[in-house]
């Protein structure tokens, strides 16, 4: 049975407090957090008021918590107990059944909230349009985590085969002979690490699934980090293209201070993924360092995700608006971007003198706190945020059944008098002729479009 939303008035207070304002019963989230996981990851919810919210261990007992956007455009982000949220006045059931998920999860990570939010609307809690979305990309994973784990394998059957053992390419290689090749390899690194085939083999099965998201860069198949890069890549060219024309109001600054936050997070997000690309060249180099210190291995196959983790929610606010309205939708989507935390200041590719850009706040505008008018709009519009394609295309279909209703309707209003109902009033010549004034085209006795 589903935990009602709102349990108590003083437990709806305490977390109304914390949304309408920029405090909570003693907290504040830091303003520089040391690391990603202080700054704790974006979490895709649907309610207005929970955009861009994001869960974090909190310091006490390691309980999850949010971390806020601050209202009316303030620069400080509140903190909401995670036994708050599913109180917050006006949240969607998709949001109550996302954070039940995200507080059950070992790893507060990128890739682990993402597979929740999958999860979540695959089960149709976030629409039709974000249902196929997610079967889309559950797919996408699974062909992404095979090819993973296969080209891990095949690389290390060139490095531990002899020439003479080559004869066949692995390419044109079909299964059934491609598996002695494997465990001959396997066999081989196992005695040339020390360990057992069935270490060797778990580690393998690990690492396919640590890189999976990130995928090889000379391969056809893609994973969805990778993608991520790509999509921020265009969208910071597109931006830098709106920004030629002058633009001299506040939106325009934050815009700006969107495209130098880009701008840093792909040095450093290219950076990462050099670094990972030439590992991923050779297997027997990322088993040593697996079998050496796991933590450090994933740590570093995470900072991709980490870095472009939200830019994916900016980017479909930037996409669905309509040209007309991109300059109104920036102030939305420059209070959603990240701020990066100190220890990138110590990884590759972070620009020398970028310091003072990495905690650069947007443009404040003071005022009523927007995400509580239309909430229902705003919720519908979230919830196909990252939808892409299949939101369009439904969009499209629900506007091609309403037409169709409006022609039948427009129809029904105008057929010949002597085809009415019994009993109702046909519409006069003088109506008709004026439907007609107003373009609808039906002659008098009905007609089509």
């Amino acid at each position: 049975m589903q935990r009602p939303i709102i349990q108590d008035q003083s437990a709806l207070m305490s977390a109304s407090s914390a949304l309408n304002s920029d405090h909570k019963s003693g907290q504040q989230a830091p303003q520089d957090p040391a690391a990603f996981r202080d700054r704790a990851v974006l979490v895709a919810f649907t309610t207005p008021q929970l955009l861009g919210a994001r869960v974090r261990q909190s310091d006490e007992g390691g309980a999850p918590e949010l971390v806020l956007m601050g209202a009316s455009g303030k620069l400080s982000r509140s903190i909401l107990a995670g036994q708050d949220v599913p109180l917050v006045a006006g949240i969607t059931a998709h949001d109550v059944f996302l954070w039940r998920r995200s507080r059950e999860l070992t790893s507060l990570s990128p890739g682990p909230i993402r597979v929740a939010a999958l999860d979540t609307a695959l089960e149709g809690w976030r629409g039709r349009a974000a249902m196929a979305w997610a079967e889309e990309q559950k797919a996408a994973d699974a062909t992404a985590l095979r090819r993973m784990f296969f080209l891990l394998l095949t690389d290390l059957i060139r490095r531990t085969e002899l020439p003479a053992e080559a004869k066949v390419s692995l390419e044109q290689e079909t299964l059934i002979y491609l598996r002695p090749r494997i465990g001959k390899a396997v066999a081989r690194i196992a005695r040339r690490f020390e360990t057992s085939t069935e270490k060797v083999e778990a580690s393998i099965e690990a690492l396919a699934g640590v890189f999976m998201p990130l995928g090889k860069a000379t391969d056809a198949v893609t994973g969805h980090a990778r993608c991520a890069y790509a999509e921020l890549q265009a969208f910071a060219q597109e931006l830098d293209r709106w920004l030629l024309a002058p633009r001299d109001n506040s939106r325009g600054l934050n815009a700006e201070f969107m495209l130098r936050r880009a701008k840093i997070t792909l040095r450093c997000a290219k950076a990462a993924i050099s670094e990972l690309d030439r590992v991923l060249d050779d297997t027997t180099i990322l088993l040593r360092a697996w079998q050496r210190d796991q933590q450090s291995v994933t740590r570093r196959a995470l900072r991709p995700e980490w870095l472009l983790n939200g830019w994916d929610i900016i980017i479909a606010l930037w996409q669905q608006s309509e040209p007309s309205d991109r300059t109104a939708v920036i102030w939305e989507m420059s209070h959603l971007v990240l701020e990066l935390p100190k220890e990138v200041e110590g990884w590759g590719g972070f620009p020398e003198g970028a310091a003072k850009f990495r905690l650069e706040v947007p443009a404040q505008v003071q005022g009523l706190d927007w995400r509580c008018i239309r909430p229902l709009t705003f919720a519908a519009r979230n919830e196909s945020l990252l939808a892409g394609a299949h939101a369009n295309s439904l969009a499209l279909e629900a506007k091609k059944l309403r037409e169709a209703f409006l022609v039948q309707s427009t129809r029904a209003l105008t057929q010949d008098a002597d085809k009415a109902t019994k009993g109702e009033d046909a519409l006069s010549a003088h109506f008709q002729a004026h439907l007609q004034g107003f373009g609808y085209g039906f002659a008098a006795g009905g007609g089509g479009t």
